[in-house]
């Protein structure tokens, strides 16, 4: 099967397409073909070796987390799969990338396909709508009329967050380049700024949570926009944020960098609104596999907006 794979550290160039082995399950594992799966920011961060003191992963490196795709073969013990059906979701084990033709999953880590969506609309979704669910809803534990601001609202997290921070009944500022204000005010945003000519840590606005999606905030810098019960969430996972998340598991702040795990009851959850119209993806472009350098170039330059999803098989 075919399967992107990392070497060695570095740039788009040490992205190659092999010719790997097919996984072999266990009794409580599908095996899965993989239709399309999405790229995300992790994928770059893993590539250059940013995240090797957090994570031990030897090589070589395959990338890619979440996915769509069909069920091959269900394990003795899987009741609730049978091939052919269709599915979306995201790895939570290290190491074993969607960027394949075929992967190995669990029950837990996936759900039914919406019955509105293809596969390449799906892919877009688990990754980063699970972490903005799960950073305002299981975090932020977000309560109809509280304000959330939403610092790099147009990208794959943020055009998530602004949606489902709408559905828990909040207020949002979305913040984004100018560029981008009509996507974010079409998706729910109550308030936008443009950080070309406004900088939001500098306003007198107050927020009950600031998510900072894009990761050049923290804490410091945030925390006279909050009350003394507010949230600032990081997707950014640098020395700050951990040492943060850290100090506020012994009720220290309110700081939390967000680690998302994909979780059946969460994807089933959005399964529910996106076949109520109430969530919708929003993708860039759609690539092929062999074009996965290139996909890499563009996420490089954080200008993405919404999600770019490839065509895997």
């Amino acid at each position: 099967m075919k399967q992107v794979q990392v070497h060695k550290y570095g740039g788009p160039e040490v992205l190659k397409i092999v010719e790997a082995a097919m996984p072999v399950i266990e009794g409580w594992e599908m095996l899965v073909q993989v239709k399309y799966a999405s790229a995300n920011p992790k994928d770059v961060l893993l590539r250059k070796g940013k995240l090797k003191a957090f994570l031990s992963i030897a090589f070589p490196l395959t990338l890619g987390q979440d996915f769509s795709g069909v069920v091959v073969q269900a394990g003795k013990k899987i009741k609730e799969y049978k091939p052919g059906d269709k599915i979306y979701g995201m790895t939570n084990r290290p190491n074993n990338g969607t960027f394949s033709e075929y992967i190995k999953v669990s029950p837990q880590e996936v759900c039914h396909l919406p019955e509105n969506m293809d596969f390449a609309e799906a892919a877009a979704v688990p990754l980063t709508a699970q972490t903005a669910l799960q950073a305002l809803k299981d975090i932020a534990k977000i309560k109809p009329g509280q304000h959330v601001c939403i610092n790099g609202a147009s990208g794959g997290v943020g055009t998530f967050a602004i949606q489902i921070a709408k559905i828990l009944g909040a207020k949002v500022t979305a913040v984004s380049s100018a560029k981008n204000e009509d996507i974010c005010r079409r998706l729910g945003a109550d308030i936008h700024l443009d950080y070309n000519t406004i900088s939001v840590e500098k306003s007198n606005a107050k927020y009950d949570v600031f998510f900072d999606v894009f990761g050049n905030k923290n804490w410091r810098k945030t925390k006279h926009l909050l009350p003394n019960n507010g949230w600032y969430i990081s997707t950014a996972p640098n020395a700050k944020n951990i040492g943060d998340t850290i100090l506020s598991y012994l009720k220290i702040k309110n700081s939390r960098l967000i680690v998302v795990e994909s979780d059946y009851n969460d994807l089933k959850t959005l399964k529910g609104w996106l076949e109520k119209g109430k969530l919708k993806p929003v993708i860039e472009k759609e690539y092929p596999l062999s074009e996965i350098k290139e996909v890499h170039k563009r996420l490089e330059t954080k200008r993405v907006v919404g999600k770019i999803v490839l065509r895997v098989s």
